[in-house]
């Protein structure tokens, strides 16, 4: 797995850009002729992240998708996570194979996830 992820890093390198301009795009949301010029932040970004949290916080979107993952997360790591290996115990399973179910769920779980997303 390892060398999979390091072999891919000279395609990203390779492929990725820091701007869209750099591909012959506009940024998200500008009008032709108009380049926005690319400003760093003087800000604290831990500061800056509670700000973008607090406007947030304002929307129903925000709060449903916070609810969503909320209980996702809670069902995969607290309830899975926790009860898996005794339920593959409970049905005749060996301990150290009812071990390698987790990461194999969790796999399953994780490559499903972009064929959710269309």
């Amino acid at each position: 797995m390892t060398v999979a992820g390091l072999a891919i890093v000279p395609l990203v390198a390779w492929l990725m850009r820091d701007r869209p301009s750099d591909v012959g795009l506009l940024p998200y949301g500008a009008r032709p002729g108009q380049e926005a010029p690319a400003t760093p932040s003087v800000h604290n970004p831990l500061t800056a992240s509670f700000v973008a949290l607090r406007h947030a916080a304002r929307f129903r979107d925000f709060w449903i998708l916070f609810g969503s993952f909320f209980v996702c997360g809670f069902s995969a790591n607290g309830l899975i996570g926790t009860h898996l290996i005794p339920a593959c115990l409970d049905h005749g399973i060996p301990e150290v194979m009812a071990a390698g179910c987790s990461p194999r769920w969790a796999a399953s779980i994780s490559s499903a996830r972009p064929c959710r997303a269309g």
